[in-house]
């Protein structure tokens, strides 16, 4: 799904959509997720979402389901 996502925006067929994104909350310490990462992640959708230039908007949703981008907390 990300690579399908990623090509999507590459060739501008998302222009003005809105896209949900879901964060997993950051309650598994295995993870090595800190507490203040959910809103990390906030900023950088954020941030995303202004560098486009008006051609994506992105959305905060808790419901998992209806996420277009999921993302999840990994130990590398």
């Amino acid at each position: 799904m990300r690579q399908a996502l990623l090509l999507a925006l590459a060739f501008g067929c998302c222009d003005g959509a809105t896209l949900k994104y879901w964060v997993q909350p950051c309650t598994q310490p295995e993870t090595g997720c800190r507490a203040s990462d959910p809103e990390l992640a906030q900023w950088a959708m954020n941030a995303w979402q202004a560098s486009s230039d008006g051609k994506l908007k992105l959305e905060r949703t808790e419901d998992l389901a209806h996420a277009h981008i999921r993302l999840y907390w990994a130990n590398g």
